[in-house]
């Protein structure tokens, strides 16, 4: 073929014989394929409104600060990430991850709300609600055990639809 792709959209009866009504999107392309964020939002959002699905949108921002810095080897360096809900709905199903340079040890880890947990160098906090306007913090205490620059990544995504994808 042409590298083309397709999409099934059906609204009908589902279930043989219980006949339940209900509507299917079926695309033949992983969703990823669709390059630009901005156009995948948007096809999402029409799928979304086509269902039926009440379609929050939200703008999450996270940030993270460190101290001391500089920092020393085997001397306790904090790092304070932040998770901002900037737009006035709740959003739910938010995950923040914090991937730890190889190079330090945790020591502890504490959120002002939510669950933490850690494997493999990995933090993975879930706030179930984050309210519209809200705030939420991770405290990681580490110790590095090498010299050199630490380079630390946190991320954060939510179930509803983030509409600024940029500063997550």
């Amino acid at each position: 073929g042409s590298g083309g792709t397709a999409a099934v959209q059906y609204e009908g009866l589902f279930g043989g014989a219980t006949c339940t009504y209900g509507r299917l999107v079926y695309t033949s392309f992983g969703f990823e394929a669709i390059t630009s964020e901005v156009t995948r939002n948007d096809v999402m959002k029409r799928i979304l409104d086509w269902l039926g699905a009440t379609v929050v949108e939200v703008d999450l921002a996270v940030s993270k600060t460190d101290s001391p810095d500089p920092v020393y080897v085997e001397q306790p360096l904090a790092y304070a990430v932040t998770v901002n809900n900037l737009s006035q709905p709740a959003t739910v199903g938010v995950t923040v991850t914090d991937i730890l340079p190889a190079t330090v040890t945790m020591d502890a880890v504490t959120v002002s709300c939510g669950t933490v947990s850690e494997s493999g160098g990995i933090l993975t906090w879930e706030l179930p609600t984050l309210l519209g306007g809200a705030t939420a913090t991770m405290n990681v205490s580490v110790t590095p055990n090498e010299a050199g620059d630490i380079d630390n990544v946190a991320s954060v995504l939510t179930e509803d639809l983030d509409t600024d994808p940029s500063n997550n």
